[in-house]
Parts: structure tokens; sequence; C-alpha cells
């Protein structure tokens, strides 16, 4: 068997990798946070993660029942789920999500069209 050294020499062993675990954690939680924050000051959207799914909410939707869900699919690509907003949003899902297969103007697309909706913004003509 161990003697007490031993023992005592591998429970100090086991303390310090759980303190490192735990240090890893908080270092990982922290950075994912982080990267959430940056995210949506970069790009207009919060993101919450159920699983596999991803809870999109813009930061100039008017009003909190105006989320977006999004699953991934096999082929790893990104597939919109039904909520209750994506029943306003038919026009936008039909001519950009489906007609271009592209996530990210879609996204885009609906945050500029709520960052107009809740501002004075009027988008310049020769960019529209």
């Amino acid at each position: 068997g161990l003697n007490v050294d031993e023992v005592d020499y591998l429970k100090e062993m086991v303390a310090q990798a759980e303190k490192r675990a735990q240090r890893t954690r908080e270092v990982a939680k922290k950075k994912i946070e982080e990267f959430r924050v940056a995210c949506y000051q970069l790009f207009g959207w919060k993101m919450q993660v159920n699983g596999a799914q991803y809870h999109l909410s813009s930061m100039y939707a008017e009003q909190e029942h105006q989320t977006l869900a999004f699953g991934q699919r096999e082929d790893g690509g990104m597939e919109l789920l039904e909520t209750p907003y994506c029943s306003e949003l038919e026009l936008e899902i039909n001519e950009v999500l489906r007609k271009y297969n592209s996530v990210p103007v879609f996204l885009s697309q609906i945050c500029l069209d709520n960052f107009q909706k809740c501002t004075a913004f009027v988008m310049p003509s020769a960019l529209s």
C-alpha cells in the first residue's frame, strides 16, 4: 500500500489539478462572455445558445418577442427555425434567405430594417 506521505502527495496533486481546472473554467466563461458582448456590439445580435439551437435578438428589435432561432444542418450550414417573429418576416425570408441562401445577408437586412424603424435614419439613395 501507500504510506502517509504518498497519500498526502497524491491528495495535493489532485487539489492542484482541481484548482487549475476551476481557473480554466472561469477564464473560459469570461472569454465566452467577452466574445458574446463583442459580437453584439459588432453585429447587433445577441445570441443565446440552447443545445444545438441559436436564438438571436437584434439590438434594434422593437419588441422582445422579435427573436430568431437557427439550428445547424448536417452539412454544417444554418437553418432558420420557426418562431413567432418569422410570420412578420415572410418577405425577407422569401426574398433574401430562400432566394440567396445567405444567413448573413438575411440577418443584415433584418438589422438594417429594425434600425430604420427605431430611428429617423433613411438609407441614402446611392446605397439602396
